[in-house]
């Protein structure tokens, strides 16, 4: 339990920095001061700040990952988006940093969450027709901006929209049939 709390501190502390200061700018005695731990502790559990910022991303995929397993269950998707839309207002703030970051780490994010919807699509487009004509590529990609614009809006403008879900949810009953 100790060894999860201690990795949370370090986590939170770079996040803290980080709103504040430029990421390269920051070093990892800085990042142990901030968490009350010495920097060998700190090297107990992370090997550089890359590695805790990767921790942090994997932190939010997984978020993501655990709420979109769901995404296809239902024809009328307004609970799926009201769960993400939860999400993402509670995480605003960290996934704000993350998209800021350098591109080795903020890339590294938007290539998650598509591989997250691209898996997804396809693993229910054979439980959920689509339309034939439109080519399973373009789909996928449309899913993935749909997606990755509502997570930017909504973290830019951290409250539910209801007439962004409900346009949402139309839009899928265009591809679902």
């Amino acid at each position: 339990m100790q060894k999860n709390q201690t990795k949370e501190k370090i986590k939170n502390s770079l996040l803290s920095l980080i709103e504040s200061n430029h990421f390269e700018k920051i070093t990892v005695t800085e990042v142990s001061q901030k968490a009350h731990i010495s920097r060998s502790n700190l090297y107990n559990y992370y090997k550089n700040k890359d590695q805790i910022i990767d921790d942090i991303v994997e932190d939010h995929v997984a978020y993501f990952r655990k709420i979109y397993q769901n995404r296809y269950n239902y024809y009328d998707i307004s609970d799926f988006l009201n769960e993400l839309s939860d999400l993402l207002i509670h995480k605003s703030s960290n996934l704000k940093i993350i998209l800021n970051l350098p591109s080795r780490f903020s890339d590294k994010f938007k290539n998650e969450i598509k591989s997250i919807v691209k898996k997804t699509y396809i693993h229910n487009k054979y439980k959920h027709p689509t339309i034939k004509s439109v080519p399973t590529d373009y789909e996928i990609q449309f899913m993935y901006l749909l997606t990755f614009n509502y997570i930017l809006y909504t973290i830019n403008n951290p409250k539910k929209n209801l007439e962004i879900i409900e346009s949402i949810n139309k839009i899928q009953k265009l591809f679902i049939k």
